[in-house]
């Protein structure tokens, strides 16, 4: 594949993949009380190429964000960040043969699971399949919907009788929320706060989804999770975007570019990661004011030398 144009190649694969997920190719629409729907319009995705004089090489020994020129890898078509606007691909050449693969999505469409099964097709049909190993399933009827809260992203997929059926790749994920005063979490030790979230986690089964999704149902759009006070957390480490293979190798590095969402800072993700000595690991992407950031440092680092310190007992 090193003689190809990345460009042309991934142009083309995209093309047929949108055949097998064509919702992708169209477009989503407001509806009644801004119920949002997917026009199959067939109107295909906004692509872009472009070049960059650099190699692989010297971003560095370890990828991972903040990236060194973040902003100038990245083009952002004027008003494309809406809701309904198109989905927008970038590919930018590497000098040295690489490139950059880059995939703006509304979380409406899919989630992470989804979004891996996705790029996985495309990147199987790049390599020259003519269709997806796994057979995309579309349409599901259960969608996931002074205090401060940890909100946990929580994959449904497994939580369900009879399960989702192979190949889904639409939403099945809930925000659960552990709430407590700002006071009992600063009074509390640490165990307190994972005591919170453990308990919520556990609380996720088939019939709180369901509740989740007819609750949803009744308020329509106007069913929005607070950004007030609120922290989430989505695990990304699973979704295993590095082994994806377009032809020319593994990624050295597949996961979010940077913390938050659209104008929302306050989400952070953790995202499977090598460093320059090629061992695994993970990144913690997280937005924080900088004093803020320097007493998180703090903390964090007492927390990890109390950890490493051997224990002893009377």
């Amino acid at each position: 594949m090193t003689e190809k144009d990345p460009v042309e190649v991934i142009r083309q694969a995209l093309s047929q993949t949108l055949v097998f997920y064509y919702p992708f190719a169209g477009r989503l629409r407001e509806g009644p009380q801004r119920k949002l729907m997917v026009d199959c319009t067939g109107e295909g995705a906004m692509f872009m190429e472009g070049d960059a004089d650099v190699t692989l090489a010297e971003f560095g020994d370890s990828l991972q964000p903040p990236f060194p020129c973040f902003d100038e890898l990245l083009y952002d078509v004027p008003g494309s960040q809406q809701i309904t606007d198109t989905p927008l691909l970038l590919v930018t050449r590497l000098k040295c043969g690489g490139f950059i693969l880059v995939v703006r999505f509304n979380h409406t469409m899919f989630d992470g699971f989804g979004y891996q099964q996705f790029i996985n097709a495309w990147a199987e049909i790049a390599r020259g399949v003519t269709k997806p190993s796994i057979a995309p399933v579309w349409a599901m009827q259960i969608e996931a919907d002074e205090d401060v809260r940890m909100m946990c992203i929580v994959n449904a997929r497994g939580r369900f009788n009879p399960p989702l059926p192979d190949g889904y790749y639409g939403n099945a994920f809930a925000y659960l929320a552990a709430v407590t005063s700002a006071g009992k979490l600063c009074r509390n030790p640490f165990g307190y706060a994972v005591e919170l979230i453990n308990k919520v986690k556990g609380e996720m089964k088939e019939e709180y989804l369901q509740s989740v999704a007819d609750l949803m149902v009744m308020k329509g759009r106007s069913l929005l999770f607070t950004t007030v006070r609120s922290c989430i957390v989505s695990y990304l480490a699973r979704v295993n975007l590095r082994a994806v293979d377009f032809g020319w190798g593994k990624a050295v590095y597949g996961g979010v570019a940077q913390a938050g969402a659209g104008s929302f800072p306050g989400i952070s993700y953790f995202c499977s990661a090598k460093n320059g000595k090629g061992e695994e690991g993970i990144i913690f992407s997280i937005f924080l004011p900088a004093e803020a950031m320097e007493r998180f440092a703090k903390e964090f680092n007492h927390m990890l030398c109390n950890q490493n310190q051997p224990q002893s007992t009377l």
